[in-house]
């Protein structure tokens, strides 16, 4: 299983020190499995009734894991890439074609495959505007100024909210044009992004951490804590506490920037203008099941839809038969369909999502309606959002979100300082790095 090389070192450099993780996601998995692994004496606390954190898969509605949080291995140059391998499994192997919703330059309105991309200039500008946008060094003002000062057609600008703003967990108005590109050029593990096949997502981080998941004290919200010199202190919202030598915090942006979590003394000025700055969109997937398939079979994602700015396919490659798709939706969209749910229940928002796809396949969602989930990121009350994402000016500020305080370590895929936030694989990683920070203290004494 891959490592950070140093954590391969030593036999049990931990013995006698006492960790608190907070937080049952990704990261705090990965890091309590790796304490333990060296000998630490581990106290881990999830505020919910599930770990996972945004990794969870339904297995109700379809003959496979529906992922309704990450889904995808981003490269083959990561720790998660190794899980999959040491747990052999299998990527799916599928040919898809992208299609889109949307009108010509009179206006017609239809779907079309990747084949008008050579013939309607207006969508491959687009297009080569969100290649060329990894190349962008000027000012960090946000995607949508770009796209103006570009001059990219209204009708094209779909494609750019989809496969920018939604896919970096926000919109074109929330996300920094320099620094996306200053994330890409940190980018290491690779370009292609993998499907499982066999497996849910989750399934994968517990085989890889086995003591962990066993450890975990679900329903242990922490609310407050406390930090010397010598000590942490966690305080529960039973009352309960818990001390211990080190902290490790992995709780979602979300979570410190509502101050769920108090901190006494408080966090350096540095990180409380992190936490408030660096960017942490509302998302949500809404799944929907249907009795027969009237989408494309070799269906990738379909962009354009009104309420959706990409929906997918997940049973492509996984099922024999396939009669499901993901709404994939993000930012100032995401909250008007959050809205709409909480007015009027999930069915409501679900109902706009079936009245997008009616109108592009002509009723046919409607008459082979099955079943829907939403969802919503937003609303789980110990996530609050969906994940980073590269707000104007958050480069730097990366650095002081993972920052230590005292005693108290950060961990998380929003305080990747190197491009990967956002990520399994980058949530990993700074688990990874929450350790070896204890170690290299330790080693240290």
């Amino acid at each position: 299983m891959a490592t950070a090389a140093p954590l391969l070192a030593g036999c049990n450099p931990g013995k006698n020190t006492h960790v608190v993780v907070i937080g049952a996601g990704a990261a705090g998995l990965w890091a309590t499995q790796l304490l333990i692994n060296k000998g630490f004496r581990v106290t881990f606390l999830e505020a919910s009734d599930r770990y996972g954190g945004r990794i969870l898969a339904n297995t109700s509605l379809a003959d496979y894991p529906v992922e309704l949080g990450a889904e995808e291995v981003h490269g083959a140059d990561s720790v998660l890439y190794s899980m999959c391998q040491d747990a052999n499994a299998k990527f799916v192997e599928a040919a898809t074609e992208d299609h889109f919703w949307m009108a010509d330059g009179d206006g017609t309105v239809a779907l079309r495959d990747e084949s008008v991309l050579e013939t309607d200039d207006v969508l491959a500008a687009a297009a080569r505007f969100i290649d060329d946008l990894t190349d962008w060094d000027g000012d960090d003002v946000t995607v949508s100024a770009r796209l103006d000062a570009v001059g990219i057609a209204d009708r094209a600008r779909f494609l750019v909210e989809a496969q920018v703003g939604n896919e970096y967990g926000s919109d074109n108005d929330h996300v920094g044009a320099r620094s996306l590109a200053e994330g890409d050029a940190e980018w290491t593990s690779g370009s292609a992004n993998y499907a499982l096949a066999d497996a849910s997502m989750l399934s994968l981080i517990e085989l890889a951490c086995p003591d962990s998941r066993e450890q975990v004290q679900l329903g242990a919200a922490v609310t407050s804590l406390q930090y010397s010199d010598g000590s942490v202190n966690a305080t529960l919202a039973d009352g309960s506490s818990v001390s211990a030598d080190y902290a490790i915090v992995t709780v979602p942006l979300g979570v410190l920037k509502a101050g769920k979590i108090t901190f006494d003394p408080p966090l350096s000025d540095a990180k409380q203008s992190a936490i408030s700055a660096v960017g942490f969109g509302s998302g949500m997937k809404i799944i929907v099941t249907f009795s027969e398939r009237f989408w494309p079979d070799d269906l990738g994602s379909l962009y354009g839809a009104e309420h959706a700015p990409e929906v997918w396919a997940p049973g492509l490659g996984r099922s024999g038969n396939p009669l499901e798709l993901t709404a994939f939706v993000m930012g100032a969209k995401a909250d008007a369909l959050s809205a709409v749910a909480l007015a009027g229940g999930a069915d409501a928002a679900i109902d706009l999502i079936l009245a997008d796809l009616d109108l592009i396949f002509e009723g046919a969602a409607t008459r082979a309606f099955v079943a829907g989930l939403l969802q919503d990121w937003t609303q789980e009350p110990f996530i609050l959002g969906s994940y980073s994402f590269p707000s104007p000016g958050s480069t730097e500020l990366r650095a002081d979100l993972a920052r230590v305080e005292g005693r108290v370590h950060f961990a998380g895929e929003a305080t990747h300082r190197t491009g990967m936030y956002g990520t399994v694989h980058g949530a990993l990683e700074t688990g990874e790095r929450a350790v070896q920070e204890i170690l290299d203290r330790l080693g240290d004494d």
